[in-house]
């Protein structure tokens, strides 16, 4: 199953905190929906940023994660002065991708203490987006134009 099959079958709506189950139906491998189940995964790094939830979208620009994030702290921050990294694998759990620098919104990314707000985490090839069948988030204060407020020491 691939992972257009897979944004089918959950209606691409696999949001939930923490983690996202988003295999869903039984394909022509013969297996379970359990069998199938892959799990992707975001988490922040930064103790004051939390991920609240992780949307993933495949469309004609390629493969996205549309990525949630709580301020926890008690200082107003913005979501693109962190890094991200996006980790894509396929349905044997081999690495199609690792991308750390792809991120764009058209939202508000500013987020007072106990706000949320929202930033897309993007991969930068196309190619193997019909093999993803998992992917792996997550906020850190690396990166080289990384200036957080959390992340200053």
């Amino acid at each position: 199953m691939n992972w257009r099959t897979l944004l089918r079958t959950v209606g691409m709506g696999a949001a939930a905190f923490g983690t996202s189950a988003l295999a869903g139906c039984s394909g022509t491998d013969g297996k379970t929906p359990a069998e199938n189940e892959a799990e992707s995964i975001a988490e922040s790094a930064v103790d004051e940023r939390a991920i609240e939830s992780h949307e993933p979208r495949d469309d004609e620009d390629g493969f996205r994660v549309v990525v949630t994030v709580r301020n926890n702290g008690d200082r107003t921050t913005n979501l693109v002065e962190y890094g991200y990294e996006l980790v894509l694998y396929d349905a044997e759990g081999t690495e199609l991708a690792r991308s750390g620098t792809g991120r764009e919104t058209t939202n508000e990314t500013k987020a007072t203490p106990g706000e949320t707000a929202t930033i897309d985490v993007s991969a930068l090839s196309t190619d193997y987006s019909p093999a993803i069948a998992r992917y792996e988030v997550s906020l850190t204060c690396q990166g080289a134009f990384v200036d957080g407020v959390y992340c200053q020491s």
